[in-house]
């Protein structure tokens, strides 16, 4: 688990080009999983499954703060 990268931004080429994604959860670790709409952008329209693409973390930050910020849901 990184929670730490939680809040950050991962610029993510599959072959179609870079595409920034905000990291939402902080299970990243040996793989990434994209949603559905990510998916399409990043990949072409490729059906679902595996495939390789390059990844580095950004130094951007998506609210144009100083540092990242993450979102975290209260338990009930």
């Amino acid at each position: 688990m990184r929670s730490d990268l939680c809040g950050h931004i991962l610029t993510v080429n599959c072959g179609k080009g870079n595409l920034d994604i905000i990291i939402n959860n902080s299970n990243f670790g040996g793989g990434l999983d994209l949603y559905g709409s990510t998916w399409d952008r990043a990949t072409g329209n490729l059906p679902p499954g595996i495939t390789s693409c390059s990844v580095s973390l950004s130094s951007r930050t998506a609210m144009g703060g100083s540092e990242p910020i993450c979102f975290y849901a209260t338990g009930e």
